[in-house]
């Protein structure tokens, strides 16, 4: 494998799955900065200008960011 092939399969993954059952509600939906706390994660993953950035959430999480149209405007500014 070649230097420049390996350095291409460096990336980002966000992990954001946990519960919060403590807090009763998502922490990753929690606002940060004017946006939540997981829009904020994504977006700054995103200028780090890796090949690839991938978003590892629990399945209520993921309906909710849908929902709320949250994961759309992070796929969206990723395509600019």
């Amino acid at each position: 494998m070649k230097q420049t092939e390996a350095v291409g399969m460096i990336g980002v993954l966000i992990l954001a799955a946990g519960a919060s059952t403590r807090l009763g509600k998502p922490k990753q939906l929690l606002q940060y900065r004017g946006q939540s706390f997981l829009r904020h994660t994504a977006k700054m993953a995103i200028a780090l200008t890796f090949p690839w950035c991938s978003l590892m959430v629990d399945t209520s999480i993921l309906i909710q960011l849908i929902l709320s149209c949250q994961l759309a405007s992070a796929v969206k500014t990723k395509l600019k």
